[in-house]
């Protein structure tokens, strides 16, 4: 459809005349009297070009149209006119909001199979946790083995349940950041039984380091700060052989702290750095490939760490290990306290 400078119908093609219905008496119409909402659309694109849906419906059905403006300028370069494509999307709408359904549908499905398998799983730890300490009687040094096995796999297990109900909730917005006052050493202190067994395990040394320059107290969820740390360490552990993996919680300036953890493992080649933090993605090569997992640890930490309005830094070769630094704003408890007297 073309529209002269008073805004007026002065072209249209048989596409155009069957949409508006109206073969006839179509010339020479004000474009606001087939399309009822232009002015609203001119007025929130003054200068610009529009591009908005609109919905019809002909012959009993209901359709969605794209109207998408050019300008026809003159030669001073004001505009004399304009251009409407107007495209008929459905179907495209149809197949967006059906796959906006399934998205919902598995994003319910993984929640409520993690709330099912976590009491479960709370159980197999709690038990493990009580035969390793003696709680049931003596226990000999292959039972205690056995024990911190069990409580290894079942800890892998929930970490990977909490990623999947984590994953479901980031897609359908539900994650609401608790930000309350706590000790730095609270982040990874509940974490290390877990993570120095994941560690030894293969022979490696765990590292915890905590900056003097970084105030003790700390304003975060400690539930997903947690979560981030479970993540980084997994999966330093998981493609390092040898050597050491090396938590550290730092002071990055006066506005910001950092959590980082450094590995001496396989390395990232840079045409992969950014594909790690995609969901369901691992790096292919010869030593990943030994490796079992969904690729949702590292998506997690970036989508966490975006949601508490940091970013996340990755410095890496391939061979020579990684160093993963999520940086997040710091908050100190003064703040919280001026805030709640004011």
């Amino acid at each position: 459809m073309v529209l002269d400078y008073k805004e007026r119908v002065v072209d249209i093609n048989p596409v155009g005349t069957f949409i508006f219905q109206d073969a006839s008496n179509l010339l020479g119409r004000d474009i606001k009297t087939l399309l009822p909402s232009w002015s609203e659309w001119q007025s929130a694109n003054p200068r610009g070009e529009i591009i908005q849906e609109v919905s019809f419906e002909l012959a009993g059905d209901p359709l969605t149209f794209r109207v998408r403006t050019t300008s026809v300028l003159d030669e001073r370069g004001k505009r004399n006119g304009r251009v409407l494509l107007i495209s008929d999307i459905t179907e495209q709408k149809k197949a967006q909001e059906q796959m906006m359904e399934a998205s919902r549908l598995k994003s319910q499905l993984l929640a409520n199979l993690g709330h099912d398998l976590r009491s479960p799983l709370g159980a197999i730890i709690g038990y493990a946790e009580m035969l390793k300490d003696g709680s049931f009687g003596p226990i000999s040094e292959n039972q205690e083995k056995a024990s911190s096995e069990i409580l290894d796999g079942a800890n892998q297990l929930l970490s990977f349940i909490n990623n999947l109900v984590g994953q479901a909730q980031i897609e359908t917005g539900k994650i609401v950041l608790r930000e309350y006052p706590f000790d730095v050493d609270e982040v990874v202190g509940p974490l290390l039984s877990t993570l120095n067994f994941h560690a030894h395990k293969k022979g490696l040394t765990l590292v915890e380091y905590i900056d003097p320059d970084l105030p003790k107290k700390l304003v975060g969820d400690q539930f997903w700060l947690r979560q981030i740390v479970m993540n980084l360490v997994h999966n330093a552990v998981k493609f390092t052989e040898k050597g050491s993996v090396t938590v550290r919680f730092i002071k990055r300036d006066e506005a910001h702290w950092a959590i980082q953890v450094i590995d001496t493992g396989v390395g990232i080649p840079p045409e992969s750095q950014k594909r790690v933090f995609e969901a369901f993605e691992q790096v292919n090569s010869m030593e990943n490939s030994k490796q079992s997992g969904f690729g949702l640890g590292l998506s997690i930490v970036a989508k966490l760490t975006s949601i508490m309005n940091g970013r996340i830094e990755l410095k890496s070769k391939e061979g020579k290990g990684c160093t993963f630094t999520v940086v997040l704003p710091l908050k100190e408890i003064v703040e919280q306290e001026k805030r709640a007297r004011s």
